[in-house]
């Protein structure tokens, strides 16, 4: 065996660290030798990690020489600052020996920070976060920091809109990332199904991450079962905090307090109080909405109308729907009323929400804030829906839908059976109006 005294720096592409290798060393095993009375040391494993082994040709040097079989072989792994020549490496049944040790590459190491709201508390830690993790890498020789990544006022139940995170995975997966340090595993993923996903799809890329508050590092060979049991505990204190949120709601609502979100609500703002106030400009479109669906138009005429006059939606655009007629239509806090509850969540993690049918307590307010529509006119609109969308019973028994998109809609009948004249297109031989 031949002792090499120089270096060579190997750079080893990560999708080449693909061969599983065991790290040993003397460790004490917390027995005593009867014999001679000293502590008993095993040499014992203490990290699985990945590698790129090769066997010795040309002028290629190497960091590990068999003892057994006299066969050289370079194994290339990540950084650890655990590892020195008293360690030894376990490789498809046989032993080896580190002839010496040379550091292959600066690791590239990402962080991920995120915080679930974004009040001024919250901001104010997310930045402490990013400085922290700035000068814990750069405290490191062998760490690069190649970026950090934050998501703010995201919850971490689900994957959805944490677009920091989905930047991250791609990163990773397109071998610009080493590793990845976060603060928790609440904080990466506080859904454990999806929190393992992640993890086994970058440990099957040889991208590690670091759990500071855990002290875990998934290419550990126990890392997963800690991490399944944290990510488990994550999980219930997530479902734990959901549930809280809905009592807090319910008190809340039993007690009358409406809460809005203004933001995308047409025809309405919020004063510096929080109060619901008239936002006028806005009034004036609610108010043709009302008013022309009483003078006959469709919804759908109502949204074309809208949109030849290029009049803004709650969310400042230019594209109407009728559905969004519908919805503004039979929406009670436009005569100053509110109705409380009219969905709820089924599961803390999707975050799916339902239409209540009953199976949770609803609550109306009335004259919770100022009306933009009077409520005799407002009850006039809902009785105006009904109506057409029940239809009417002609003489001859027939059930016929309500139309009043043409002039003589619901204005001509039959002198013969009472039945409704309907506009109809004959096809043959030509297209014709009748």
């Amino acid at each position: 065996m031949q002792q090499q005294n120089k270096r060579v720096s190997k750079i080893a592409d990560i999708g080449e660290l693909n061969k599983r290798i065991q790290l040993m060393k003397m460790m004490d095993t917390g027995k005593i030798n009867p014999n001679t009375g000293e502590d008993i040391r095993e040499n014992s494993i203490f990290a699985e990690v990945w590698a790129k082994v090769s066997a010795l040709h040309d002028q290629e040097y190497y960091t590990a020489v068999s003892v057994k079989l006299e066969k050289q072989l370079s194994f290339i792994i990540r950084y650890r600052n655990d590892i020195d020549e008293n360690t030894n490496i376990w490789f498809e049944g046989r032993g080896y020996n580190i002839g010496f040790i040379d550091d292959v590459k600066q690791l590239r190491v990402a962080a991920y920070c995120r915080v679930s709201t974004d009040n001024v508390a919250q901001s104010e830690s997310l930045e402490n976060q990013r400085q922290h993790y700035q000068e814990y890498i750069n405290r490191h020789p062998n760490w690069q920091l190649a970026r950090i990544y934050f998501d703010e006022g995201i919850s971490g139940t689900k994957l959805n809109h944490r677009n920091a995170l989905k930047e991250l995975l791609a990163d990773c997966h397109n071998h610009r990332i080493d590793l990845v340090i976060t603060k928790s595993i609440s904080r990466f993923a506080r859904n454990t199904i999806d929190c393992l996903k992640y993890i086994r799809d970058l440990k099957a890329i040889n991208v590690a991450i670091f759990f500071e508050k855990e002290n875990i590092n998934t290419m550990d060979a126990k890392g997963e079962v800690l991490i399944t049991i944290m990510a488990s505990l994550a999980q219930q204190e997530s479902e734990s905090l959901s549930q809280n949120v809905k009592l807090d709601l319910q008190y809340r609502y039993q007690q009358g307090k409406v809460l809005i979100n203004h933001n995308h609500f047409l025809g309405y703002t919020k004063d510096k109080d929080g109060n619901l106030v008239i936002e006028p400009e806005e009034a004036k479109t609610v108010k043709q909405i009302f008013y022309s669906y009483l003078q006959g138009m469709t919804m759908k005429q109502i949204a074309e109308s809208l949109k030849a006059d290029c009049a803004l939606t709650g969310g400042k655009k230019t594209i109407w729907h009728s559905s969004v007629i519908a919805l503004i239509l039979k929406n009670e806090k436009y005569m100053g009323d509110a109705l409380l509850q009219k969905t709820y969540t089924v599961d803390f993690l999707t975050k799916k929400r339902v239409k209540n049918n009953g199976i949770m307590p609803q609550y109306y307010v009335e004259n919770d804030h100022p009306a933009i529509i009077p409520k005799s006119v407002f009850m006039q609109v809902q009785n105006l829906i009904r109506w057409r969308h029940n239809g009417i019973t002609t003489k001859n028994g027939k059930r016929r839908r309500i139309n009043s998109k043409y002039c003589f809609s619901q204005r001509v009948y039959c002198g013969k059976c009472g039945d409704i004249f309907q506009r109809n297109m004959w096809y043959n031989p030509v297209k014709v109006a009748v």
